[in-house]
């Protein structure tokens, strides 16, 4: 497969990631928002909803890895079942506060500027 055949797939599986990333931050958005109210079970319901986010994404990325050559789809799996190997076992905890650092890149905290 030539570099240009991977181009496509490549920018589905980006605007993909770029989407669940956005519903991700939304989510945490909210999550704060509540937590800021004091609304720890509006908070921890939403933050559990995140961690559901992140544990799905590598099952949900399966189609869009589908076309990738074989060493770039197994890189890619691998790297998203990372993070939902992270949101998977903070939901088995039942705690919604590991669920923070298995978005990392993904999320800053309020107390420091974003780059």
């Amino acid at each position: 497969m030539s570099a240009n055949t991977n181009e496509q797939p490549l920018a589905s599986l980006f605007l993909w990631l770029r989407n669940r990333h956005a519903e991700v931050m939304t989510t945490e958005t909210q999550a704060l928002a509540r937590l800021d109210a004091g609304d720890t079970p509006g908070h921890n319901e939403l933050m559990r909803r995140k961690a559901e986010l992140l544990a799905s994404m590598a099952e949900d990325a399966k189609p869009l890895l589908e076309p990738l050559p074989g060493e770039t789809r197994f890189n890619y799996a691998l790297a998203l079942e990372g993070f939902s190997a992270s949101a998977r076992m903070s939901l088995r905890l039942n705690s919604v506060f590991i669920c923070l650092p298995c978005s990392t890149p993904m999320t800053t905290s309020r107390d420091s500027p974003t780059t």
